[in-house]
């Protein structure tokens, strides 16, 4: 029962709005509720990844890399970046985190992603740590 539900309403309604809706950014693409995050690479599993991906590289949806939750996770980030999906960095932070980009730019690095082919970046209003603006 609940494996039919998370069906429907994380991947497939999810790759219907990236598919065909209005959405520029997909932001928190793989947040699960948190009684399930333990099984987080257990659930997206290739092929639900490779579903959410076709609608996101077809329509220039970008994928954001949440600095605060750590996510997309880096399997699902390697294929994304495989099939040509541009990305950007969001904090979901309050204050004081609000900004700190910290561990998506290190993702970022792992990934090999350039601001010219991957990344869609505006410095405005970004902090590193230690960074008091």
């Amino acid at each position: 029962m609940l494996s039919g539900y998370l069906e429907v309403l994380l991947w497939t309604k999810q790759a219907e709005i990236v598919s065909s809706g209005p959405a520029a950014i997909l932001a928190n693409t793989t947040r699960l509720p948190s009684a399930l995050m333990p099984d987080y690479d257990r659930l997206w599993t290739e092929a639900r990844v490779r579903k959410l991906i076709e609608g996101t590289v077809t329509r220039g949806v970008v994928i954001e890399v949440s600095a605060r939750y750590k996510l997309p996770r880096m399997p699902f980030l390697k294929l994304t970046k495989k099939a040509g999906a541009k990305f950007i960095f969001g904090s979901n932070g309050r204050y004081p985190k609000m900004g700190l980009l910290d561990s998506s730019i290190q993702m970022a690095k792992q990934l090999g992603l350039k601001r010219a082919g991957n990344v869609q970046f505006s410095e405005e209003n970004v902090r590193f740590g230690g960074d008091t603006r």
